[in-house]
């Protein structure tokens, strides 16, 4: 299966709008990472997640290429919660959009 995978940390100030930095116990600011990964899928298509990491808090947004692909996925989201509960890394948030949607509904 092909796919794209990037990994990246934020260097230190450099939080913008997206995500933010949050400042932890010792009064530093966490370290953000971000991971983008994107897949073409036979059944369900196109299918990219991005992965931003603040401290211990985990943000997952997924976007499919279709509102089929992303009703299948958010049917299975809860399984994704439990195994991320289990794997001691609980979601703060998970959003599942198709392309063209922006997530307001």
């Amino acid at each position: 299966q092909q796919m794209q995978w990037l990994v990246e940390r934020d260097q230190q100030g450099e939080a913008g709008d997206k995500g933010g930095r949050r400042e932890g116990r010792d009064g530093e600011a966490d370290p953000v990472w971000r991971s983008g990964v994107r897949f073409r899928f036979p059944m369900l298509g196109k299918v990219a997640a991005n992965v931003t990491l603040v401290g211990d808090q985990v943000h997952i947004a997924v976007q499919s290429g279709s509102e089929d692909t992303a009703a299948t996925l958010r049917a299975w989201a809860s399984a994704l919660q439990q195994a991320m509960d289990a794997a001691g890394a609980p979601l703060t948030s998970l959003a599942i959009n198709a392309e063209g949607k922006d997530g307001a509904g």
